[in-house]
């Protein structure tokens, strides 16, 4: 089954979440599992179509959602604009809130929230995870830009439209508020992650990811694992069996059973 609520932002916005359901759960939902996903970037609008990938999810009772943040096209130019330099943060905040909205309201179950994003996507997953870790189980990092302040590669120009230009004191005081390398909490106990890069993408570089993933890993005080996994002969869009550790990655953060690790 299929459904879209408008969840309110913190700023009193109404955020479209399109979400995806076995025919077997009944509602009231009542501490779910979430897989969160989530663009809001350059005006990239995303209609829900039938994916079989996510069935093994589904399947064992976990919801799909789709949170179409600001930066995104689906609600027309204002919502667009809305979502890009200078106004970014809105996108990552408005992750967050779907997420607060979900474990307050008690549809999802405590440390049953999974966030999930690729390439201009990644700057919601690295920065929610940031800004509320209590709020997430783990996230998944695709083909990701973990530091736009001190690195540039081929996604840096068409990025300045999204996040700001970098020769600018305004654009790279955006670049590097969005920059999640430089802003891991320490000391804390921090969501596990699970990042995922192709080394021949030609967009996005594998060093910054890499180096993120030494950060993250450093920073972690807390039980939950920190994974990176290097698709050696993937590109931007992903290899082979990417999706099979992402689901597994999602089902074992958020505590089914069967994809706990053995003692």
């Amino acid at each position: 089954k299929t459904e879209v609520w408008m969840v309110p932002s913190r700023d009193g916005k109404k955020i479209p979440v399109s979400l995806v359901y076995a025919d077997s759960i009944k509602k009231p939902f009542s501490n779910r599992s979430f897989l969160i996903e989530g663009y809001g970037n350059s005006g990239a609008s995303n209609d829900l179509y039938f994916n079989p990938q996510f069935l093994p999810w589904l399947n064992r009772g976990g919801i799909y959602a789709y949170a179409h943040v600001r930066g995104g096209g689906e609600l027309g130019d204002d919502w667009y604009k809305d979502g890009q330099y200078p106004h970014k943060m809105n996108s990552i905040n408005d992750m967050v809130d779907v997420a607060d909205f979900l474990m307050s309201n008690n549809y999802a179950k405590p440390g049953g929230i999974v966030v999930m994003g690729g390439s201009a996507g990644s700057f919601l997953v690295g920065n929610s995870l940031n800004q509320r870790p209590d709020l997430f189980a783990g996230g998944i990092f695709l083909a990701g830009l973990p530091d736009l302040a001190l690195h540039t590669d081929a996604a840096g120009a068409r990025e300045e439209k999204s996040v700001g230009p970098k020769n600018t004191p305004e654009g790279f005081r955006s670049n590097y508020a969005i920059s999640a390398i430089h802003h891991i909490p320490t000391g804390k106990s921090l969501p596990g992650l699970l990042i995922v890069h192709g080394a021949t993408d030609y967009i996005l570089s594998l060093s910054p990811v890499a180096r993120y993933a030494a950060r993250y890993q450093d920073s972690q005080a807390g039980h939950r694992p920190v994974l990176f996994r290097v698709q050696w002969e993937g590109g931007h869009l992903g290899g082979a069996g990417e999706i099979f550790d992402i689901l597994r990655f999602a089902l074992w953060q958020t505590g089914d059973p069967e994809f706990q690790p053995k003692e």
